[in-house]
């Protein structure tokens, strides 16, 4: 690949369908290239969701029309709230950190069906057509299922034993974090969770649950020392995580390691440490060396690294995930830089 342009003063990056979205402040056109859209905004919140962007003006929720680069309304709701859109439905949701309670509402074609009040903290949530999932922040432990036609709780979930184990520390607590991450095709619900007070990630483990019943249906759990240090990346029906040095494809329907790559002696040869923010695209893993400020690219047929590229910023401290479509790549600096990539044909 090689640097096409960098654009200054940049608050985000957004991959939407046929184009690439970004925000930022003093953003023209002359200086952008094809499938680009700017937006000279640096005030109000901007989210990217399954390749759809959306806006957030005092409660308004408003989605890019990317045929016609405007912005149309979704529904009014309320400036406090998070919200998560699937579809022709909506969440809204605001916990209080004095009550311990968190909000809820849903949306269905931009009006309020109904709004209901669960105790505890919970995260940004997981939709589908009948089914919502939350992850408790405080206290902890819990994932909770409602359906979208009512509210009504289908089950609770208590993963305070999962958070128990043992290394050379000694025996750890069950206070886990949770996280809902995907809802996969088989009617299940994926989770991450973490041990509360560790600090290198040895805790991490990876659950899936009936999404009707809240059955787990398995555990992934490294067998030896390694650790999980970040998420995993969905693709072609697989999931592929990162564990240490090793770049892992796992089957989400019964949780067992298809493959297991070690890229260690690749990372050395090329002065890498880790790819922790990655994303996919045409069978290529498009990684992210933060610190060293390197992107990388490992053909996911070969599993070998086929290029590493210096990102040239102006004394930034780190570079962030890259975003990738057909022809370039995009990664955003600590400075709000951002630096664009045109990819090679045969990429």
């Amino acid at each position: 690949m090689k640097k096409k342009l960098k654009i200054q003063n940049v608050k985000g990056v957004f991959q939407a369908v046929g184009c690439i979205v970004i925000t930022g402040e003093g953003l023209f056109s002359e200086y952008l290239v094809s499938e680009i859209f700017s937006i000279n905004d640096m005030e109000n919140f901007y989210w990217a969701q399954d390749k759809r962007i959306f806006k957030k003006l005092l409660g308004e929720i408003s989605e890019l029309n990317p045929k016609h680069m405007t912005f149309e309304k979704r529904l009014s709701g309320s400036d406090k709230m998070s919200y998560n859109l699937s579809g022709s439905n909506a969440i809204g949701f605001d916990f209080s950190f004095k009550t311990k309670n968190t909000q809820i509402k849903f949306f269905e074609g931009g009006s309020e069906v109904w709004s209901k009040e669960v105790e505890g903290i919970f995260s940004f949530p997981v939709m589908s057509l009948k089914y919502m999932f939350f992850s408790s922040l405080k206290p902890g432990n819990k994932i909770i299922a409602l359906n979208t036609k009512d509210g009504g709780v289908l089950w609770q979930l208590d993963l305070s034993e999962l958070g128990k184990y043992t290394d050379h520390e000694g025996e750890h607590s069950g206070k886990v974090k949770t996280e809902v991450k995907y809802f996969a095709p088989d009617n299940s619900v994926i989770f991450g969770v973490t041990d509360e007070v560790s600090k290198n990630w040895a805790g991490k483990k990876f659950l899936s649950v009936d999404a009707e019943s809240g059955d787990i249906k398995w555990i992934y759990k490294p067998e030896d020392e390694r650790t999980l240090r970040e998420d995993f990346y969905f693709y072609k029906n697989l999931m592929y995580l990162l564990s240490g040095s090793n770049l892992l494809i796992i089957d989400p329907y019964t949780g067992k390691v298809k493959e297991d790559h070690d890229l260690s002696d690749q990372f050395s040869a090329n002065s890498l440490e880790s790819f922790n923010n990655y994303t996919i695209q045409n069978n290529k893993l498009y990684f992210s060396d933060t610190d060293h400020k390197k992107i990388g690219v490992i053909n996911l047929s070969s599993y070998q690294i086929e290029e590493v590229v210096k990102v040239e910023t102006e004394n930034a401290d780190w570079i962030e995930q890259p975003v990738v479509n057909n022809k370039y790549l995009y990664v955003k600096d600590s400075n709000n830089t951002l630096h664009v990539f045109e990819l090679d044909a045969k990429q």
